[in-house]
């Protein structure tokens, strides 16, 4: 049996204060409610740019595809801003980023190989 999966969060000052959310564990239906609950809280308290931290995940299913869509759209601002990327995710195995690669997934969310280029990336 598969440990429960965490969510740690921290915020890093870049052109924005940014709040980051480590994922351990798979990227899975375990972990999409804690995973949502810790975006969700993120954004209730002011953060509007967003790194998911793949690094501790093992696995990656269509449920948690499904979180990170929800992620996506809870913090892509609507009207004439729709088109600011602001989450991104970094780090992970190569199979997890495989699997998000090849469903298409990265042309929506873009994933950087370093929390430090992700944080670059939003300017």
């Amino acid at each position: 049996m598969s440990p429960q999966p965490t969510v740690t969060s921290e915020i890093v000052q870049g052109r924005a204060p940014t709040t980051i959310l480590h994922l351990k564990g798979g990227l899975d239906l375990k972990s999409e409610g804690v995973l949502w609950d810790a975006a969700r809280k993120a954004h209730e308290v002011g953060a509007r740019l967003l790194i998911i931290d793949l690094a501790g995940v093992d696995r990656v299913t269509s449920a948690g595809m499904r979180t990170l869509t929800k992620i996506f759209k809870l913090f892509t601002p609507e009207g004439e801003n729709a088109s600011a990327v602001n989450v991104r995710m970094c780090g992970g195995p190569d199979h997890v980023t495989d699997v998000l690669e090849m469903t298409g997934f990265l042309k929506r969310i873009p994933h950087h190989r370093s929390q430090q280029a992700a944080m670059d990336a939003f300017g």
